[in-house]
């Protein structure tokens, strides 16, 4: 069957400009009045099933001027988005900010869109003071109140055994960060929460700001020694002394008296003098600072 050249020919708003590569039907390029190309087969062109690159069917939706989408009125057309059947009808808006957009039809009619982006950024502003509590996130105490949550509340921390498997929890006023922080304040530089009784629960009055080393001398493991009528740590008492926690303890150990390893300086007999930190029991309860550990 010969070839009729289609060429020039006009089909609705398509105008054949010349034969494309040939597949199982006859195909033409085509050059529509909106300026889009397409290829059309031969026999949907002489049937009249296609008339256009695809911008016909937009021209059979409503004329959306004058109407208003949220904050968006529409002013007029814009020039079609996309090619063929990708092609989208644009119309060009003014936003109630002032600022102008050119929007997909389908995307008005949807609500999808309803502002030039404006509505979009206040939103979030809004949404953003709402999760805005304390401002205080990252900061130290922030860090040390939901450090403390985790011991107490969380079974797979670390520490999860010490304190929340021991029945520590957190008083219900410091379940609130705000709460928490007007008792507690900023922590002093390089010091964390402390409890003074290490039985006891994270609540106003059992809790101070402590250093590592007041920390690590109120713990349950450590040793507590009875005398002068003062308890304190073995650590406390090296301290008061002047002598190292090794020799109090060996001493001890050795089955001399608390008050006598206390007090004898290193080197001496049995039958040795008191140290030079003490004149008398009065001046150790004096020097001593009450550290009774609770």
């Amino acid at each position: 069957m010969r070839l009729i050249d289609l060429t020039g020919d006009r089909f609705g708003k398509l105008v054949v400009t010349s034969q494309a590569p040939r597949q199982r039907d006859t195909m033409w390029n085509c050059v529509c009045d909106c300026g889009a190309t397409t290829v059309v087969r031969a026999s949907h062109l002489k049937d009249g099933d296609t008339i256009s690159c695809g911008c016909s069917r937009l021209e059979r939706f409503h004329d959306l001027t004058g109407q208003v989408f949220g904050r968006l009125t529409v002013v007029e057309r814009a020039p079609n988005k996309g090619k063929g059947a990708e092609t989208r009808a644009m119309w060009r808006c003014v936003c109630e900010c002032g600022g102008e957009s050119v929007i997909a039809c389908h995307t008005l009619k949807a609500g999808n869109t309803r502002s030039c982006g404006c509505l979009k950024v206040e939103v979030g502003i809004k949404n953003g003071r709402a999760r805005k509590t304390h401002g205080m996130t990252d900061t130290q105490a922030w860090i040390c109140w939901m450090s403390m949550g985790q011991r107490c509340r969380n079974k797979k921390h670390d520490d999860f055994h010490n304190y929340g498997g021991r029945g520590i929890t957190i008083c219900k006023r410091w379940e609130s960060f705000e709460n928490f922080f007007a008792d507690m304040g900023h922590p002093p530089p390089g010091m964390s929460i402390e409890r003074d009784d290490v039985n006891g629960n994270y609540e106003p009055g059992n809790c101070r700001w402590a250093t590592p080393v007041e920390q690590g001398r109120n713990k349950r493991v450590n040793r507590i020694i009875a005398a002068f009528g003062r308890s304190m740590t073995l650590a406390d008492w090296g301290d008061a002394t002047g002598l190292g926690t090794t020799t109090i303890s060996c001493r001890i150990k050795s089955g001399w008296s608390v008050e006598k390893a206390l007090t004898t300086k290193p080197g001496n007999n049995a039958g040795g003098k008191r140290s030079h930190l003490f004149v008398g029991e009065k001046l150790l309860l004096d020097v001593v600072p009450d550290t009774s550990v609770i």
